[in-house]
């Protein structure tokens, strides 16, 4: 048993309860996931290099597919959600970001569009603080925040690995475990690379209003990376095995009472 198993099981002290939830698998099942997570970190930083080395060919490759996107002018819907929107001038009160949609006209009124996104029009006010209209700057932040979403997707492609392939469990030799990581590792390091140049993000990236889509996907992403790490926690592991104790204990006390009715009834 693991260091993650025998911490969760043993902190109620109750050796019964752990020797029943270890008779029944759920320690094991539950924080497979943790442990995989915890050998990986372990081989990563043993790796740092590498960790490194990946980290930089993203970026490189991000900036490479798109950096002729930052000598393109404001085209198409910029127009209207850029260089035609007050909401960006300095001399318009900021909250009108959080009142109007994404065009820059009153949510209330009836011509709106109803396409309410006040964060991405947060970040054009601060490229306009910045360079006002100059096309550059517009461009450059979409390709930044490209690289943000491809070092996420190599990171939610490591998590789903470990959980799925399940590579590390309990009774596998230390040696193959860390084989088993490096090429899990690997694994997402080449989707995340495929990611950086499927040519399905070029609008994405390339057009100033795709920045909505950069945005969403960050924040899709890291929620789900915190609710992954937030369910394999020692303590909500410990409260879903107490949980899952305190359920059986419910079922057999369910069941004797039907056996006593039965007896009653006879």
């Amino acid at each position: 048993m693991t260091t993650y198993e025998r911490t969760v099981c043993n902190s109620n002290g109750n050796s019964s309860n752990s020797e029943k939830l270890r008779s029944n698998g759920s320690c094991s099942n539950s924080s497979s996931f943790t442990r995989a997570e915890a050998i990986s970190n372990s081989t990563n930083n043993g790796n740092s290099s590498r960790n490194l080395l990946q980290f930089f060919a993203i970026v490189f490759v991000c900036v490479a597919c798109y950096w002729n996107s930052a000598q393109c002018e404001l085209v198409f819907d910029d127009i209207s959600a850029v260089r035609d929107n007050k909401d960006l001038r300095s001399y318009t009160p900021l909250r009108n970001i959080f009142l109007n949609d994404f065009w820059g006209t009153p949510m209330r009124k009836e011509q709106s569009h109803k396409s309410y996104r006040p964060l991405t029009v947060l970040t054009f006010r601060f490229n306009y603080w910045l360079h006002e209209l100059q096309p550059y700057g517009y461009h450059i932040v979409n390709m930044l925040l490209h690289v943000v979403v491809c070092l996420l997707w190599r990171r939610v492609c490591r998590l789903l690995l470990l959980h799925c392939v399940g590579a590390v469990g309990a009774s596998t030799p230390s040696l193959i475990q860390r084989r088993n990581i490096l090429r899990i590792n690997t694994c997402s390091f080449l989707a995340a690379l495929l990611f950086a140049v499927h040519p399905i993000h070029t609008e994405a990236v390339t057009g100033v209003v795709g920045r909505a889509e950069l945005l969403s996907s960050i924040f899709y992403l890291f929620a789900f990376l915190a609710y992954a790490g937030a369910v394999n926690t020692p303590t909500t592991l410990l409260y879903r095995q107490q949980s899952s104790l305190h359920q059986q204990q419910q079922l057999q006390q369910q069941s004797v009472k039907k056996q006593r009715t039965r007896w009653s009834v006879l």
